[in-house]
């Protein structure tokens, strides 16, 4: 494959942005957006990394999302 970032992988990204955001409601997606950010700026991350703050910062299992990224 000469090119990983294709539409589907952005498609793919951007529904599982937009389901986090279903799931937590609208504060609660941000108050995981303000952790990541906390924990993270300036450096590089994995999808585990942004999932762990929406966790974290919601007090909410998110594992099941770990299947989106690996598929």
């Amino acid at each position: 494959m000469d090119n990983f970032y294709t539409v589907t992988v952005y498609n793919k990204g951007a529904e599982v942005v937009r389901m986090y955001n279903t799931l937590l409601g609208t504060e609660g997606f941000r108050k995981g957006m303000d952790l990541y950010f906390s924990r993270h700026d300036g450096c590089a991350v994995t999808c585990d990394d942004f999932r762990a703050a929406m966790a974290d910062a919601n007090g909410t299992d998110l594992s099941q999302f770990s299947r989106w990224y690996s598929q």
